[in-house]
């Protein structure tokens, strides 16, 4: 340390003689650092100024060095020339980083030229058959020259002047082969290849470096690299699973040999979060995603440790999104295009989820679970020698992938009343189609899963098509000419369905024949009588129109019963005013306006110009059938484009029968009502709380009684909002709910 320090403080290695212990005397100059000098300003190849050095150790009298650095002159030597290079490059850190960075790129050239040597021979053993070994090893002694000088030297021994810089070159080295030789191939194992590669190209090339036993196992493995590249491509080996299942298995196995689990699952975990925790994925493609991760995370850790890790904040953000359930349950039942979860409805060895009612608010909060007599044990850990490299593991009872969704919400309520829902509207969507064999396969499948009592609606709900079919065949029978299909709906087993507005009266015509098949139905069903609901029905209607060049043609057409009586009319009388309509109908006249212009966009009826009548001096629009005048009727043309810009309400898509069949807003707004007694009681007795307080709460207190609290945070969220729209309850700027003023 005296030797580098004293070195080190001058300005020029010429200019500082160096000063011995004791009486020893001091000399002004010294061949090493002379060598030293020559070395630095030798601008020539690395293995030539090599040389330089190691002659200078060769050389130089042992009388010129009064210290003892080592326990023989050469190991003095050695130690004394690596002061003075230490004390030359260390007077700029531009010098510095040049020295090592040479040698940095001289490892790795040097091993690039080794690595293609390899392949040429390997080649010439496939094309000639045994190479002439003597040439070869002429060959290789004539290219590792500069190896002995670096031996002479001792700067690849352990602690030596370039012991970390090979180390990090052959990292690089092994690292960018691996790279260019798996990346982005998941179809083909490639990491047997790859420790042939390091057997045949990396071990005796270092083997020739280092004359000694020296170990460099830490940058020989290519099991790191191949772990190191594979973490920067897990997500998509997740997006390509199951055509990824060789690379899988493969990395697998990798990391049973590095112990790199962590490593890969925070990269996967990172990655998640910033391609999937946004509002610009769509629901869907989460879900497949999410479930790739759990069939991957299961090859690489049968334990569920890693998934466990990786998959908390996805569940997290489905949790947060409105149509989480329903994406997922329309994924279950697609039975068309198939898909992953379908398929897990399908398993022969799946298991009820009666035992699934884990809320995620308390996860992780459980008590360990006895099974007969023994206490629960974990699954093993993916890492013997690291058994807790992970604080949290799998819980154990989310078996499979269809309970761990459901696990998401910490309940099957809300996935059985979205099924309800969905089967609802796909059961009214086609009113003249009875078939329910697809249907009833299904929920035979979820009855297995989700139980068969809370599945009980919906059975009740395709019991009412099979029987409606049999009605309707018994009516027609009594009634020779009807004209009229029928569903009969038990309305306290289905959910809130679209309702016209009270006042609707429909065209006689239309009403007769509803009326001659509900008293049928009275008469057959007696005490039971109909109450229809205009616009889930299907009119089939077929017109004479006469179109632009006074040909008669006929077109067919299927709308709701409402629209229907809007044309009907137009039998009783050539020419109608909005107005008109709206008095014969009782519905208001902007409703009316936005429905006709369904009849003028398919040019049944078109607008015409009125003059101005003795009550007002304005001109006034009425309708009539299309080609029934020769008048010019600018107005149409103005109306059909308003109209196809302009997007009814919801009231007006009920009207038009348009949209699906279950009315969601009026059935989520019809359940959440039954808990306004319970929030308002709350807030009565206990005064302000936050939203977490109440959703706790309604957990607790409904929980038990005929109706079952299963909304979400976000669900009651929105309700309370509702709530304060209503002046039912207030919220404050600190996000605390109470009761509205007035109210109180």
């Amino acid at each position: 340390e005296k030797f580098v320090g004293e070195m080190t403080a001058s300005t020029t290695l010429k200019d500082q003689p160096f000063v011995s212990r004791g009486n020893a005397p001091s000399i002004s100059w010294h061949p090493l650092v002379d060598a030293v000098e020559e070395y630095m300003s030798n601008e020539g190849d690395i293995p030539d100024r090599l040389k330089i050095l190691a002659n200078a150790i060769e050389k130089v009298d042992q009388k010129f060095l009064h210290y003892r650095f080592g326990t023989t002159p050469l190991e003095s030597k050695r130690v004394a020339l690596a002061s003075c290079v230490m004390a030359r490059i260390s007077k700029s850190a531009r010098v510095t980083k040049m020295f090592y960075q040479s040698f940095h790129s001289f490892f790795r050239e040097q091993l690039e030229v080794f690595k293609n040597k390899v392949a040429m021979s390997q080649e010439e053993d496939e094309n000639e058959g045994e190479p002439e070994d003597n040439n070869q090893e002429n060959e290789d002694s004539d290219d590792f020259l500069w190896q002995k000088d670096l031996e002479v030297l001792g700067w690849l021994r352990k602690g030596g002047l370039l012991r970390e810089t090979l180390t990090k070159a052959i990292d690089e080295s092994i690292l960018m082969h691996v790279k260019e030789t798996i990346a982005f191939e998941f179809e083909n194992p490639m990491f047997e290849s790859l420790r042939e590669w390091q057997e045949q190209v990396v071990r005796p090339w270092v083997q020739k470096l280092m004359s000694t036993d020296d170990d460099l196992e830490d940058c020989l493995t290519v099991a790191r690299a191949y772990v190191t590249v594979r973490k920067e491509e897990i997500f998509d080996m997740v997006a390509d699973y199951p055509d990824s299942i060789p690379t899988i298995k493969e990395l697998q196995s990798v990391l049973m040999i590095t112990h790199m689990h962590r490593t890969v699952a925070d990269a996967l975990r990172e990655t998640l979060i910033r391609r999937l925790n946004h509002t610009g994925a769509n629901t869907l493609q989460i879900i497949d995603v999410y479930i790739n991760t759990i069939k991957v995370l299961r090859i690489l850790d049968p334990s569920d440790h890693l998934l466990t890790r990786v998959a908390e904040p996805v569940r997290q953000y489905l949790q947060g999104r409105q149509d989480t359930v329903r994406c997922i349950i329309a994924s279950l039942t697609n039975a068309e295009q198939g898909g992953d979860l379908y398929e897990e409805l399908k398993r022969q060895d799946a298991k009820p989820l009666e035992d699934i009612t884990l809320d995620s608010d308390d996860e992780g909060d459980c008590l360990p679970d006895y099974v007969g007599n023994q206490l629960w044990q974990p699954p093993p850990s993916i890492q013997q020698t690291h058994p807790s490299f992970l604080n949290r593991g799998g819980s154990g009872k989310n078996s499979d992938i269809l309970a761990m969704l459901v696990s998401i919400y910490g309940s099957k309520e809300l996935f059985v009343n979205e099924y309800r829902l969905m089967l609802a509207d796909k059961l009214l969507s086609s009113t003249t189609d009875y078939n329910t064999d697809q249907q009833v396969h299904t929920l035979e499948l979820l009855k297995l899963r989700f139980g068969e009592l809370s599945m009980r609606a919906c059975e009740i709900m395709l019991k009412d098509i099979n029987d409606s079919k049999r009605t309707n065949t018994n009516i027609r029978s009594f009634l020779q000419d009807s004209v009229v299909d029928a569903i009969m709906l038990s309305h306290i087993f289905w959910p809130a369905l679209q309702r016209e507005p009270a006042a609707l009266k429909h065209h006689p015509r239309l009403q007769y024949m509803l009326d001659t098949f509900g008293q049928e139905y009275g008469r057959l069903k007696n005490p039971r009588k109909l109450e229809w609901l205009y616009p889930l029905g299907t009119v089939e209607l077929e017109l004479d129109v006469v179109d632009a060049g006074g040909h008669t043609v006929t077109k067919n057409i299927e709308c709701s019963p409402p629209l229907a009586s809007l044309i009907l009319h137009f039998s009783d009388r050539s020419q109608w005013t909005a107005q008109d309509l709206s008095n014969e109908m009782g519905v208001p006249i902007h409703m009316i306006q936005k429905q006709m212009s369904f009849w003028i966009n398919t040019r049944v009826v078109k607008v015409i110009i009125l003059p101005p009548d003795e009550s007002s001096t304005k001109t006034r629009m009425a309708y009539v059938l299309a080609g029934h005048r020769d008048d010019k009727s600018e107005a149409s043309q103005a109306l059909r484009h308003s109209a196809s810009s302009d997007s009814p309400n919801i009231h007006e898509e009920h009207f038009m029968g348009g949209g699906g069949a279950v009315s969601f807003t009026a059935h989520e707004e019809q359940e959440m009502e039954m808990f306004t007694s319970y929030i308002v009681g709350m807030l009565t007795n206990l005064g302000q709380l936050p939203l977490k307080t109440i959703h706790n709460n309604l957990k607790m207190f409904v929980t038990g009684s005929d109706v079952k609290y299963s909304k979400t945070p976000q669900q009651l969220s929105a309700f309370l909002q509702h709530l304060c729209r209503q002046e039912t309850l207030e919220c404050g700027p600190d996000g605390m709910y109470s009761l509205c003023r007035r109210k109180r």
